[in-house]
């Protein structure tokens, strides 16, 4: 993951020298869920899973490297706040239901291309983002705070793919985005009322984003 991270600086510095840039400031909304890694569970036949979506937001600094009238590339650095959750419910209800809510905090470091037509462009590329932690929601508590160090080392990291399209209308842009997490970011599992497992996965982002900037600063680099 770190010869990856300086590959890109690498890449984004040698483009920088060469390319007219301009800086915009980003903020915009979060729509996320956890996609299941196994894409199937046995919980028993009163026994059903659903998936629990998140809405939070993001913000930061985005820079725009022209490479060509209609080229160019698109590198930001992000506070973003993804998440999702989980219940378990009896179909015929027969037990309570179980609801577990996240809520994780990343530094989202997304790098993208860019191809335009007039005011429309379209985006795609792939998004590096590091866990600063996180919170929780169950049926009895309230959102708890945890560090990152909970999730482990092999969580700590989310890569994904994005794909989306922009309008620019002067200084302002409008955009949408859709972003494939690749990585586990999250282990979970559930225990029936005698302790034992009854469920266990891992869990990968899935964030739609929406979003305007605002274009402070363009000019060549030297």
């Amino acid at each position: 993951m770190q010869k990856l991270l300086f590959s890109l600086l690498f890449l984004l510095f040698s483009v920088a020298a060469v390319a007219q840039v301009s800086v915009s400031a980003r903020a915009g909304l979060n729509y996320s869920h956890f996609n299941k890694i196994s894409g199937e569970f046995e919980l028993g036949s009163d026994l059903a899973f659903e998936d629990l979506d998140g809405l939070s937001y993001h913000t930061g600094v985005a820079a725009e490297f022209v490479l060509s009238e209609r080229v160019s590339l698109l590198t930001e650095l992000l506070y973003s706040e993804k998440g999702g959750g989980h219940r378990i419910f009896s179909v015929a209800n027969t037990l309570p239901d179980t609801r577990v809510e996240y809520r994780f905090s990343y530094i989202n470091l997304p790098i993208a291309g860019k191809i335009k037509a007039g005011n429309f462009g379209i985006v795609g590329g792939a998004e590096l983002g590091y866990t600063l932690g996180g919170k929780i929601r169950t049926d009895q508590t309230d959102w708890t705070a945890f560090p990152n160090s909970v999730l482990g080392r092999d969580n700590e990291f989310d890569l994904g793919l994005l794909i989306g399209a922009e309008y620019n209308l002067g200084n302002f842009a409008l955009g949408l985005r859709y972003i494939h997490g690749l990585a586990k970011v999250l282990d979970t599992s559930f225990t029936d009322t005698s302790g034992d497992t009854v469920y266990e996965d891992g869990f990968r982002n899935r964030t739609y984003q929406l979003y305007v900037s605002y274009r402070f600063l363009n000019g060549k680099s030297e």
